[in-house]
């Protein structure tokens, strides 16, 4: 039996999560979506298929929060800060998701590269599946982090904030409104 030491295991996201100097940004999922579809051949295994699954839902969570966050946004003009502040949490809500269903990826896999025998192939591919859920972990706890501050700036404040570089309102420059 082949038993693979992952790396280091990236706890679960969590609040007390300290942010990084590197701004933290929404991403592309695609890419980690075809790596994992290109494990699933490996699926005929529980644990694997338990593993790919666990990724797709983490994606799929993702893509949620990350409507939510702009559908808060996109109606930024018209919206009151607490509804902002509600898509925030909705958004917020599903990041934590996200980080529950990459721990359950990371376990899964981990089983399934303990509970079998691996040519050296698919042990890289392996390796390469612990090293794409430690860095999707990571940045999604610092897209928590980062969102959980909007979300207590925009309680805070009551002041909109600038999003995608137009400011989204008269505070935010300093100008007085009209009427």
């Amino acid at each position: 039996m082949n038993n693979i030491t992952p790396s280091p295991f990236t706890p679960p996201c969590s609040d007390d999560s300290t942010p990084s100097p590197i701004r933290p940004e929404w991403v592309p999922l695609d890419e980690i979506a075809e790596t994992w579809a290109d494990f699933s051949v490996f699926a005929h295994h529980a644990q694997a298929l338990q593993a790919v699954g666990n990724a797709f839902l983490a994606l799929s969570f993702e893509m949620s929060a990350h409507t939510h966050y702009n559908q808060a946004y996109h109606g930024l003009w018209k919206l009151s800060s607490a509804m902002v502040a509600q898509g925030i949490a909705e958004a917020i809500t599903d990041l934590r998701e996200t980080c529950q269903q990459w721990v359950s990826a990371y376990q899964w896999l981990e089983r399934f590269a303990n509970e079998d025998r691996h040519d050296e192939e698919r042990l890289s591919a392996i390796r390469d599946l612990f090293g794409t859920i430690s860095a999707q972990q990571n940045r999604v706890r610092l897209l928590l982090a980062r969102l959980q501050e909007e979300q207590r700036r925009v309680q805070r404040n009551g002041a909109l904030m600038v999003h995608l570089g137009h400011l989204s309102s008269s505070l935010a420059t300093g100008e007085k409104e009209e009427g």
